[in-house]
């Protein structure tokens, strides 16, 4: 049957359908899955700056005095508590093709075989693999102005209360809040051909490893190497009077 683990900095409570062990006052808890469908959530300390690093295979959340870890878990969360600066470290598996959502709030990198949520951490860096064509897709904070820049193997969006980064992810789409002042920043690979695509509500950016969208941001820039033969198209709104300036290095 499944079973959960729950660790905190200074406790650990497992559970299972016939029985239940706790354990406190530990400083470092290591807990093994025997697999199937077992989830593990691990909680941060209230009043330190921690730090969790978690894989398909394994996983730890530590910090000043406590040192938690995970082994073969299915399905694991991690709680920051928000009030301190907390850092989330994601790992893909390399051999196959993963997913990564991040808001603000909650981000998750998961497959068919492996779910891993980071919950009110500040800092959440997820790392693909770009050979397996994994994704990752970043939301705003509808309530700030929030930037996001992207260029080969790296993307990040962030604002005031948060800072969400995905590397080495082939496929990165951003999602912005329509008329939030958001700004964008694309940058093409150097020594390759590369496309550029803009309409009002979205642009695109893709070359033969990478493709990059950006959706509903006020203010996109994009930026292409010299001597490349980069190629870029702009398409205006068909139902309002826009206006075109060019020069020979910007438009």
């Amino acid at each position: 049957n499944d079973e959960t683990v729950e660790l905190w900095p200074d406790h650990g409570l497992f559970t299972a359908d016939r029985y239940t062990v706790s354990a406190a006052n530990v400083e470092r808890a290591d807990a093994h899955s025997g697999g199937g469908g077992d989830k593990a959530i691990l909680h941060d300390d209230v009043v330190g700056n921690d730090t969790a690093e978690i894989g398909p295979d394994s996983g730890r959340i530590y910090g000043d005095g406590f040192d938690n870890r995970i082994y073969g878990y299915r399905y694991v969360d991690a709680h920051a508590t928000g009030n301190s600066l907390d850092v989330a470290r994601l790992y893909d598996d390399p051999h196959t093709l993963d997913t990564f959502h991040a808001t603000p709030e909650d981000s998750k990198l998961y497959n068919d075989t492996f779910s891993i949520r980071a919950i009110s951490f500040d800092y959440v860096h997820a790392y693909g693999t770009q050979s397996s064509g994994d994704v990752a897709y970043l939301y705003d904070d509808p309530e700030t102005v929030d930037t996001f820049e992207v260029a080969e193997g790296f993307g990040r969006l962030y604002g005031e209360n948060f800072h969400n980064r995905a590397l080495a992810f082939r496929y990165v789409h951003a999602y912005a809040t329509p008329g939030g002042g958001d700004v964008g920043r694309i940058y093409d690979d150097a020594g390759s051909q590369d496309t550029f695509h803009a309409w009002p509500d979205q642009v695109k950016l893709w070359g033969d490893e990478f493709f990059y969208r950006a959706l509903y941001f006020n203010y996109i820039h994009a930026y292409a190497t010299p001597g490349d033969g980069d190629v870029a198209r702009l398409y205006d709104d068909p139902v309002t009077q826009d206006t075109f300036e060019a020069e020979p290095h910007l438009a």
